[in-house]
C-alpha cells in the first residue's frame, strides 16, 4: 500500500530542507554517477562506524558575537573602521554639545527680551563657534559614512571568498547533505544581510551611540541630580531593545531559513525547466515556494511588529523624558539649586536622545539578520573536512605504478546508514589492463568510482594505490593521476577548449605553452570524435558551449568530456557510461581511437563502468556486481561459460536477427568511411545563414523593446508599488494616517518648548508661575508621548504587514512571470537559474525600501518637514523663510545621493547577478571541480568578478557619502542661521523669545527630518532599481505561455503528429539552423522511432512536439490541427516524456510521482501508483526503503542512482496515461536486466497512444512500425528496419556498427 501523500517538503523548520533524514536515500553523484543501493535491509554500523559517518556531515555550533564579523577584515580595514568610528562617535556627540550653544544664546534672549541688554557680541561669538561645528560634521559625517560603506563591501568581499574557499575543499557528503541550493542561498542572501549592516546602518547606530555617550556626559556635568532622575528611561529604552534583540535574531533566523528553503525549490525547478514544463509543474512550484515565502512573511511580520513596538517605547520614553526635565528643571531652578542654561541644555538634549535611541533601535533588525547569517557563514568556514581537498599533506610521488587494490571495503554514506552500499568488496585494477564494472542499475559501480577518487573514503577495509593506502597521498596530487567520463558529463559556460583544456592538471600543467595545449586539446578532440564537429560550429573552438553546456547535444557534450580527460594523458581512467549518449557508429570509432597502445613507461590503468556490454567483451576483467557485492569475475569467455549472472545480462540484451536480410557487404560496411554529416544538434552546427527568427525570439525581442521604453522616474516606482500594495490600501491608509500626525507631532512639540523654556525664563522670583505654567506643559509633552507611543506602533505594525505583504506579492508575480515565459528564455545567460533565484530572494525584498518601515520613517519625516513649515510660517515667516532656505540644499543633496546610489545599484547588479551565476554553476559542477582539482581556479576567477566593481563602486561610495554628509551638516547650519537671525529680530523687538525658539526648533525639526529621509538613500537606491528589473520583468510577454486559457481543450486527441516543412533555429543562434523542412506524418497509435548520428536534430524534433518553441516556419499538427491553436497546458498534460537526463525534485517519491497532476483532475489511487511503479521495475526498490513512498529523494534527486531516478520518471510518465508518449533515450541508463523489463513495460505502453522513440541502441526500436533517419536536420531515410537495412544506406551502417561489438 503506498504511504499518505506528502506534497513536497514539510520541515519543522525549513533549516533542513535539502537534507534528509538520516534513515533516507544514499547520497548521488551530482554529475551522473549511479548510486549503490542494497534491495535487502542491512544492520546499522555499530557505535564507531556511526561516529565516522557523523563526522562527514557534522558541523560545529559557532558562537560569535556581532562584532565578530570584523575577525575577516584585514590590518588596513580596521584601522579604517577605527577612524570611521572615531569619526562617528564625534559626528553623533555633536548632538548634544550645541544644545550647550544654544541655550547660552536662548538665555541672552530671554535676557534681552526682559531687560533690553546688548547681546549682540555674545550672539556674533556663539554663532561662529556654529560655523566650526558645521566644518567638524562635515568632515567627520562624510569619513565615517564612505569609511564603513567601503570596509562594509571589502569585509563582505572577503567573507564572501572565504566562505566559498571553504566550500569547495568540503567532502561531497556535505553537499549531498545541504543541496547546493541552500549553500547558494547562504552565499548570497547571508552576505548581503552582512554588507546592508556593517555598511552605513553600523555608521548611523555608532553615531547614535556616541550621542547618547555625549547625552549622558553633558547632562551629567550640567546637572548630575536632574540627569539621574531622568536617566531611568533610557535604560528601561535601551532594555527593551536588548530583549528585542534576543527575538530578533530568532524571528530573523526562522525568515532566513524558510526563505533559503523557498530559493532551492525554485533554483531546483528553473534549473530543470523543461521538466517543469512539460510536467505542468508550474502550479506546484509556486505553492512549494509561497508556502515557504508565506512562512518567512509570518516571521518577517513578527520581527518587524516587534521592532515597530520597541521603537515607538522609546521614542515615548525620550518625550516623557523632556516633560520630566521641565517639570523637576522648574523646581529646581526656582530652588536655586540649578541653571537656567542647565535646564534648557539638558531638555534639549533629551529630546535628541530619543532620535538617537530611534536610530539604534531601527537598525536591530539589520544586526540580527546579519548575526543570524554570519553565524551560517562561520559554520562552514571554519569546518575542517575529513577529506580536506586544499591540504598539502600525503605523498606526491614522481614515479608510481598505478595498479590499484580494494581490500575487504565496506561503504556506508552518512545520510543512509542503514544501508550498506558496498559489502567487503575486493577488486585489483592492474596496471595496463581494462577492468571492467558491470551490473544492475544501484549495485554498487559507480560508488567504486567515487572512492577511488576520494570523494569518500570506505567505512571498513583499505583501497591501496601502488601498495600504499589511498588516504595517504595528498588527494590534490591523487586526483590530478586521475580522469573520469562520467556518463552526465558537467560543462561551465565557457569555450570548447576552454572545456578542454582544464583536463591539464598537475605541475606540468604550468609548464606547458598555449600553442602546445592547442595541439593536445585537438588531438583529445580527434581522439574522442569531437574535432568534426567542433570545427563545424559557428566560432569552431572558442564557441561558448552555454550554462552546464545547454548549446550542446547529449553526445557531443559526452564527447567533449572524453576529450577533456585524455588531453592529460592520465595514469588512471575511469569511464562511468562515458557513452552512452552516443550512436554506435560513433561510439564505435570512438572506443577504438581509445583502445591505441600508450607510449612505454606511461602505462595506464582503465576501469569502465558500462550497461552496453558488447563494448566490454575484450575487457582483461569483468567484475559483476549485485546488490554491493562482488558476484563473479573473469574474462567474457569465462563467465558466459559459467552461464551465471553475467551470461544473464548479456542474453537480456541480444536480439533476433532472424528476420533481417544477409548483406554480403557488412564487412565493407565497417570499414566504409562514416557519414560526411557531422550532427547538427541544438542550435551548433551549421554554418549555413538562416534568415528567420523564431517566434519566441521576436517575442522576447519586442518584449525587450517594450521593457526598455519602461519609465523608472522614482515617481513611477512608487506609483507602480502602490499598485501592487493596492490589497493592503486599508493598512496602508492607517499607517498613513499614523505617519501624518506622527509628523505633526514634531511642530507640536515645537511650540510646547517655545512655551516652556518661556515658562522658565521668567523671573525666579514669580517661582509659583514658573512652576505652574511649566508643569502644564510637561503634561502636554506626556500626552504627546502616549500620542506618540500609539501612532507610532500602529504605522509600524500597519506597514510591517504591508511590506510583508507586498514582498510575498511581488515574489509571487515574478515567479509566475517566470514560470510562464517559454523554455528560449531560460537559454539566455542572465536567465540563469541561479540568477533568477537570486533576484527572487534579494530584489523582491530590496522592493520594500518603498514600501514597509522604511516608507513609514521616510512618510513621518516628510509630515514633519510639511507641517513644521507650515507652523514656522504662521509663527514668524521672516525666520522661517531664512530657515527654510537651508533646506532645499539638503533635498536636493539627498535627491542627487538617490540618483548616484541608484545609478550604481543598477551597475552592481549585473556583477552581482554574474557572481551569483558563477557560483551556482561552480556548485552545480562540484564533482566535476574536484575531480579536476580546479578549486583554486574556480576560487580566483570568484574573486575577478566580485572584484570587477570595486572602483566603480568606491566612486559611487564616495560622492552619495558626500551629499549624505551634506544633507547631516544643514543641520547646524540651520540651527547656526535661525539663532544668529532670531537675535538680530529679538533685538530689533519684532519677534518675542517664544517665537523665536519655536520657529527655530520647529525648522530644525524639519531640516532634521529631510536629512534622515535621504539617510534612507541606500534603500531608495536599492528599491528603485529592483522596482524598474521587476517592472521591465513583467512587461515582457511569452511568446508560448504555458498559463494561457486561449486555444482549444484537446480533451478527445487521438494522437496523430504531422510535420509540414518545418525548419527550426535556436533563438540564441537564428542563422544556423537545427532542422530544415522537415515533413512526416506519424498516424495515431502508430510506435515510431528517430534515429541518427548524436545532435542531428532528433531532440529537437521532440521539443517542437512539446511545444517548448515554436517552429521558425512550417507547422506542427496534431490531429490536423495546429498546436499553436490547443490550450497548450492541456495539450502538455497528454504527453509524457522521458528524456535522457531524469529530472526530480526534493520531496518524496510519491510527491515526484504525482507532481503537476492537478487536484480537480483526481489524484491517482494508490493502486494506481503501485501498479505505474511494478509496471517500471521500482517497486521493489521503493518498498525495499524505509519510508518506502515517503522517502525523501534529494535535491534534484541527489540521492538517488540515474538508472534509479531514470525508472522513477517512467514511473511518472505511465502513470499520466499520455495520448503521445516521448522517449528520448529512455532507457539509456539502465543495466540490460532492467532495460529489457522496462522495455516490455513500453511496449505494454505503446498500446493505444502514439509513440516516438528517441534511440541509439538501435536494438530497442527494430520492431517500429517505422524509423525516420536524421542527419544535419534533415530526414534522409524512412522505412521500417527490414526496409532500411535492405537499402543499405545510413541507417544500415548505424545498425551494423550497433552489433558489430566494438570492444575495449
Amino acid at each position: 500500500m503506498v504511504g499518505p501523500a506528502t506534497d513536497g517538503i514539510q520541515p519543522e523548520t525549513a533549516k533542513n530542507h535539502v537534507s534528509v533524514a538520516r534513515d533516507g536515500l544514499l547520497e548521488a553523484e551530482k554529475d551522473g554517477g549511479e548510486k549503490s543501493l542494497s534491495t535487502v535491509a542491512t544492520p546499522r554500523p555499530d557505535t564507531a562506524e556511526q561516529a565516522t559517518l557523523d563526522e562527514q556531515v557534522h558541523f560545529d555550533n559557532v558562537k560569535l558575537s556581532f562584532f565578530g564579523i570584523y575577525a575577516f577584515a584585514t590590518w588596513t580595514d580596521l584601522v579604517l573602521v577605527a577612524i570611521s568610528t572615531i569619526c562617528a562617535v564625534i559626528g553623533g556627540a555633536l548632538i548634544p554639545v550645541t544644545p550647550i550653544i544654544g541655550s547660552r544664546i536662548i538665555k541672552g534672549f530671554a535676557e534681552a527680551e526682559r531687560n533690553g541688554e546688548d547681546v549682540k557680541p555674545l550672539l556674533d561669538r556663539y554663532t561662529s563657534y556654529y560655523a566650526y561645528i558645521v566644518a567638524a560634521a562635515l568632515v567627520t559625517w562624510f569619513v565615517s559614512t564612505a569609511g564603513f560603506n567601503y570596509t562594509g563591501a571589502r569585509v563582505t568581499r572577503i567573507i564572501k571568498m572565504r566562505y566559498f574557499a571553504a566550500v569547495l575543499k568540503q567532502n561531497m557528503a556535505v553537499f549531498d547533505d545541504k543541496g547546493t541550493g541552500d549553500i547558494l542561498s547562504q552565499l548570497n542572501d547571508d552576505t548581503n544581510a552582512i554588507q546592508n549592516a556593517i555598511s552605513s546602518k553600523l555608521s548611523q547606530t555608532i553615531s547614535a551611540l556616541g550621542t547618547l555617550v555625549a547625552t549622558i556626559a553633558v547632562c551629567f556635568a550640567l546637572d548630575w541630580i536632574l540627569m539621574f532622575e531622568l536617566i531611568w528611561s533610557l535604560a528601561v529604552g535601551y532594555a527593551i531593545l536588548y530583549i528585542g534583540g534576543k527575538l530578533t535574531v530568532r524571528y530573523s533566523t526562522r525568515s532566513i531559513e524558510f526563505s533559503s528553503a523557498g530559493s532551492s525549490v525554485v533554483e531546483e525547478a528553473l534549473s530543470s525547466i523543461k521538466t517543469t514544463t512539460s510536467l505542468g509543474m508550474q502550479k506546484d512550484v509556486h505553492r512549494r515556494y509561497m508556502s515557504f515565502s508565506g512562512k518567512a512573511a509570518k516571521n518577517g511580520f513578527i520581527l518587524s511588529s516587534l521592532n515597530a513596538c520597541l521603537i515607538s517605547i522609546c521614542v515615548a520614553s525620550g518625550y516623557s523624558n523632556v516633560a520630566l526635565a521641565f517639570w523637576q528643571g522648574s523646581r529646581r531652578l526656582t530652588d536655586g539649586k540649578t541653571s537656567f542654561t542647565a535646564v534648557v541644555a539638558i531638555a534639549m538634549v533629551t529630546k535628541s536622545a530619543a532620535f538617537c535611541i530611534l536610530g539604534v533601535g531601527s537598525n536591530m533588525e539589520a544586526f540580527a539578520t546579519a548575526l543570524a547569517g554570519a553565524r551560517r557563514l562561520t559554520r562552514m568556514i571554519r569546518r575542517i573536512p575529513p577529506i580536506d581537498s586544499s591540504s598539502s599533506q600525503g605523498l606526491t610521488p614522481d614515479k608510481f605504478n598505478p595498479t590499484i587494490e580494494m581490500r575487504n571495503v565496506k561503504h556506508v554514506y552518512p545520510c543512509r546508514p542503514s544501508a550498506t552500499v558496498l559489502h567487503d568488496v575486493s577488486i585489483k585494477f592492474p596496471v595496463s589492463q581494462t577492468t571492467a564494472l558491470v551490473g544492475h542499475s544501484g549495485s554498487g559501480k559507480s560508488s567504486i568510482s567515487n572512492m577511488l577518487l576520494r570523494f569518500y573514503d570506505p567505512l571498513v577495509g583499505r583501497i591501496l594505490l601502488d601498495n600504499q593506502d589511498l588516504a595517504d597521498y595528498q588527494i590534490r596530487w591523487l586526483r590530478q593521476q586521475i580522469a573520469v567520463v562520467k556518463q552526465e558529463s558537467f560543462m561551465f559556460n565557457k569555450s570548447v577548449f576552454d572545456n578542454i583544456v582544464i583536463g591539464f592538471t598537475g605541475p606540468q600543467s604550468s609548464k606547458v605553452s598555449l600553442k602546445d595545449k592547442r595541439k593536445a586539446v585537438r588531438a583529445a578532440a580527434e581522439m574522442a570524435q569531437a574535432s568534426d564537429f567542433i570545427d563545424k560550429l559557428p566560432d569552431g573552438y572558442e564557441t561558448i558551449v552555454g550554462t552546464r553546456g545547454s548549446r550542446l547535444s547529449g553526445g557531443q557534450l559526452q564527447r567533449i568530456a572524453i576529450a577533456r580527460a585524455l588531453v592529460n594523458n592520465p595514469r588512471i581512467l575511469i569511464l562511468d557510461e562515458a557513452t552512452s549518449a552516443l550512436d554506435s557508429e560513433t561510439e564505435a570509432r570512438l572506443l577504438s581511437a581509445m583502445s591505441s597502445p600508450v607510449p612505454e613507461g606511461n602505462q595506464r590503468t582503465t576501469i569502465v563502468i558500462a550497461h552496453r556490454l558488447s563494448t566490454i567483451r575484450n575487457a582483461d576483467n569483468i567484475v559483476v556486481l549485485d546488490a554491493g557485492r562482488v558476484v563473479e569475475s573473469g574474462k567474457h569467455k569465462e563467465l558466459m561459460a559459467a552461464q551465471s549472472q553475467y551470461y544473464n545480462l548479456v542474453k537480456a540484451q541480444e536480439v533476433d536477427h532472424d528476420d533481417q536480410p544477409n548483406t554480403d557487404e557488412d564487412d565493407d560496411l565497417k570499414t566504409e568511411a562514416i557519414l560526411s554529416v557531422e550532427e547538427p544538434g541544438q542550435d551548433v552546427e551549421e554554418k549555413l545563414d538562416f534568415g528567420q527568427m523564431s517566434l519566441s525570439a521576436k517575442a522576447q525581442a519586442h518584449s525587450q523593446e517594450d521593457s526598455d521604453s519602461t519609465s523608472s522616474s522614482i515617481f513611477s516606482m512608487i506609483m507602480f508599488i502602490f499598485k501592487l500594495n493596492k490589497g493592503e490600501r486599508h493598512w496602508l491608509l492607517i499607517g498613513l494616517i499614523c505617519c501624518i500626525i506622527a509628523g505633526g507631532e514634531e511642530p507640536v512639540s515645537a511650540v510646547l518648548f517655545g512655551k516652556a523654556i518661556t515658562a522658565i525664563s521668567q523671573p525666579l522670583n514669580e517661582g509659583d508661575i514658573i512652576r505652574s505654567d511649566t508643569a502644564f506643559y510637561s503634561w502636554m509633552f506626556f500626552t504627546l508621548a502616549l500620542v506618540m507611543l500609539i501612532t507610532c506602533a500602529a504605522q509600524g505594525v500597519a506597514f510591517s504587514f504591508s511590506s510583508e505583504t507586498l514582498t510575498t506579492r511581488v515574489r509571487s508575480l515574478a515567479l509566475q512571470q517566470y514560470l510562464r515565459m517559454d523554455v528560449s528564455y531560460f537559454d539566455k545567460k542572465e536567465s540563469s537559474a541561479a540568477a533568477l533565484s537570486s533576484f527572487l530572494s534579494d530584489s523582491a525584498s530590496d522592493v520594500t525600501g518603498l514600501s514597509g518601515s522604511a516608507l513609514g520613517i521616510i512618510l513621518i519625516c516628510i509630515s514633519t518637514l510639511i507641517s513644521g513649515v507650515v507652523v514656522s510660517l504662521a509663527l514668524g515667516w521672516k525666520l522661517a523663510l531664512v530657515c527654510f532656505a537651508i533646506i532645499p540644499l539638503m533635498i536636493g543633496g539627498g535627491y542627487f545621493g538617490v540618483w548616484l546610489v541608484g545609478d550604481f545599484e543598477k551597475k552592481n547588479e549585473v556583477f552581482a547577478n554574474n557572481a551569483a551565476e558563477y557560483a551556482g554553476e561552480t556548485l552545480a559542477g562540484i564533482q566535476t571541480i574536484a575531480a579536476l582539482t580546479r578549486e583554486q581556479i574556480a576560487l580566483d576567477e570568484f574573486q575577478e568578478i566580485l572584484d570587477a566593481s570595486k572602483s566603480k563602486a568606491l566612486t559611487a561610495n564616495l560622492q552619495a557619502s558626500f551629499m549624505y554628509a551634506l544633507t547631516q551638516t544643514a543641520y547646524y547650519a540651520c540651527m547656526a542661521l535661525s539663532f544668529w537671525y532670531g537675535g538680530i529680530l529679538i533685538l530689533r523687538g519684532e519677534y518675542t523669545l517664544f517665537q523665536v525658539v519655536a520657529v527655530q526648533t520647529a525648522m530644525l525639526l524639519s531640516a532634521y527630518s529631510a536629512g534622515l529621509v535621504f539617510s534612507w538613500t541606500p534603500n531608495i537606491g536599492k528599491a528603485k532599481q529592483a522596482a524598474a528589473s521587476l517592472q521591465r520583468l513583467l512587461a515582457q510577454k511569452s511568446a508560448i505561455d504555458p498559463s494561457s486559457p486561449d486555444g482549444t481543450d484537446p480533451d478527445a486527441m487521438q494522437g496523430k503528429i504531422e510535420f509540414n516543412s518545418v525548419s527550426f533555429a535556436y533563438p540564441s543562434r537564428p542563422h544556423h539552423p537545427a532542422l530544415r523542412n522537415v515533413s512526416f506524418t506519424i498516424p495515431a497509435g502508430a510506435n515510431v522511432a528517430f534515429v541518427g548520428t548524436t545532435g542531428s536534430g532528433k531532440s529537437t524534433i521532440v521539443s517542437l512536439i512539446e511545444r517548448f518553441y515554436d517552429p521558425s516556419s512550417g507547422s506542427v499538427l496534431v490531429d490536423s490541427m495546429p498546436i499553436k491553436a490547443l490550450r497548450i497546458h492541456d495539450y502538455r498534460k497528454r504527453i509524457g516524456l522521458v528524456s535522457q537526463e531524469p529530472n526530480l525534485y526534493s520531496g518524496t517519491i510519491r510527491m515526484n510521482l504525482i507532481v503537476g497532476l492537478d487536484e480537480e483532475d483526481g489524484r491517482p489511487t494508490d493502486d494506481a501508483i503501485k501498479k505505474a511503479c511494478e509496471e517500471a521495475n521500482i517497486y521493489d526498490f521503493i518498498m525495499s526503503l524505509s519510508d518506502g513512498f515517503n522517502t525523501e529523494v534529494g535535491s534534484k534527486g541527489n540521492q538517488m542512482s540515474v538508472g534509479q531516478k531514470q525508472r522513477l520518471v517512467l514511473a511518472r510518465t505511465i502513470l499520466r496515461n499520455p495520448r503521445i508518449l516521448l522517449l528520448d533515450e529512455a532507457t539509456s541508463a539502465l543495466d540490460s536486466h532492467s532495460e529489457s523489463i522496462i522495455q516490455q513495460a513500453l511496449e505494454r505502453a505503446k498500446k493505444g497512444r502514439t509513440t516516438i522513440t528517441i534511440a541509439h541502441r538501435l536494438s530497442t526500436i527494430v520492431k517500429a512500425d517505422r524509423i525516420y533517419v536524421v542527419s544535419e536536420g534533415v530526414i534522409v531515410e524512412s522505412g521500417t528496419h527490414t526496409q532500411l537495412m535492405a537499402m543499405k544506406a545510413s541507417y544500415c551502417r548505424l545498425y551494423t556498427a550497433s552489433q558489430s561489438g566494438q570492444i575495449l
